[in-house]
């Protein structure tokens, strides 16, 4: 059977109607509260490691992520290929941090985030275009490690910035997520 595509509500369901199936407390009581979201829409997500304290995480990746210019060049197999790089690669780097800050880096944000990401590239006179670098694959990267999901409703894009020169060499880029709040402030 494939819980991938059920609701929470009907995974609590079908959890309900299977005595020798154990689901523990704490997973219940996310499932429920998803449940009782708008229509009980969403992915269950027993396994999901929420942070316990939510405060500002900044993420150094030792590169960048291609431009929107880059990417239309591509064709469907290359950028298929350079997708699932790139998603391996900051996943890579997410478990480097994890291991060297145990508990400090993976988890997922309970509450709404503004994700930033500071680009320092290798020349910083050059022009560029701010609009060639969305977050589309960065936000694709970090769902399921530090976000619930990469819908508007769960993260906030500032837009990106360069920095200007830098000792470090080569193209890398800083991600700064903010924790908003209910009152939206952060």
């Amino acid at each position: 059977m494939n819980f991938e595509h059920m609701t929470p509500k009907r995974f609590l369901e079908f959890i309900d109607a299977r005595p020798a199936l154990r689901i523990n407390p704490e997973d219940r009581r996310a499932l429920e509260a998803a449940a009782r979201r708008k229509g009980g829409k969403g992915k269950p997500r027993p396994g999901v490691r929420y942070r316990e304290r939510e405060e500002e995480l900044r993420i150094i990746l030792p590169f960048v992520y291609p431009s929107r210019n880059e990417i239309e060049y591509m064709n469907r197999y290359q950028k298929s290929a350079a997708k699932r790089q790139w998603l391996d690669q900051v996943r890579f780097w997410l478990m480097v941090y994890e291991r060297r800050e145990p508990g400090r880096i993976l988890g997922v944000f309970r509450s709404r985030v503004r994700l930033k990401a500071i680009l320092h590239l290798p020349d910083p006179g050059r022009r560029r275009d701010l609009d060639n670098y969305s977050y589309k694959w960065l936000k694709d990267a970090l769902v399921g490690y530090l976000l619930e999901d990469d819908s508007a409703r769960h993260v906030e894009d500032a837009p990106p910035e360069f920095a200007g020169l830098d000792r470090r060499p080569g193209p890398w880029m800083e991600v700064i997520i903010t924790p908003k709040q209910k009152n939206g402030e952060e």
